[in-house]
């Protein structure tokens, strides 16, 4: 990591995206009307295989956005399978089965991750006064060698990716949040990085 990113990037990095997270937790706290904790990021750089082995080997629900423009990459909201039919019970009212109505399910999940996922990249662009356009959400479920197929990136390709856990605390749902760039993506990050390293040095 300290070939590719300085001390000093990756500090203001995690700074950053502990921004990002905040005002996606503080949505996700809101719709689930509940106390939303998160963890400090975690920055790594992995092959995307090994991202795809690190994840949890159950049912997953994983909601996926492509990032474009000054910055190409992939965000994603992952909860398990279970915990994301209890978010959507939240948000819609206990009293509806969202397992038996896919549709209702699929709408409602994806607008929490296009809600979630938004609000840190917006929070991301600001501070680096760079242009971010984003696709609409997609929706996959299942295990992880099942999921993240449709992507910008190969699976030998080298990774930096951004995992930030989340904790709903009064229905104990465990989440995460995953920004994954390639090498010129990462390159392109690292030159957005330096008029705010020149500001505070």
């Amino acid at each position: 990591m300290s070939k590719i990113l300085s001390a000093q990037e990756k500090d203001l990095l995690i700074e950053l995206f502990n921004i990002g997270i905040g005002k996606a937790a503080a949505s996700l706290g809101i719709i689930s009307k509940q106390e939303i904790s998160v963890s400090i990021p975690e920055i790594n750089l992995i092959l995307f295989t090994d991202f795809i082995d690190s994840l949890p080997q159950q049912e997953l629900c994983c909601v996926i956005q492509r990032s474009f423009g000054s910055l190409n990459s992939i965000s994603a909201l992952i909860f398990s399978q279970e915990g994301s039919f209890e978010i959507v019970r939240r948000m819609l009212g206990k009293h509806i089965d969202v397992s038996s109505n896919t549709e209702l399910y699929q709408d409602a999940i994806r607008e929490i991750g296009n809600i979630m996922l938004n609000a840190c990249i917006g929070s991301i662009a600001k501070a680096l006064d760079i242009r971010i356009e984003t696709e609409l959400p997609n929706l996959q479920t299942g295990p992880p060698n099942n999921m993240l197929e449709d992507n910008l990136l190969q699976k030998d390709d080298m990774i930096l990716d951004v995992i930030i856990d989340m904790h709903m605390v009064e229905s104990d749902i465990a989440g995460t949040i995953v920004f994954i760039m390639g090498p010129f993506s990462l390159n392109k990050l690292k030159q957005g990085l330096k008029p705010i390293i020149k500001r505070i040095s």
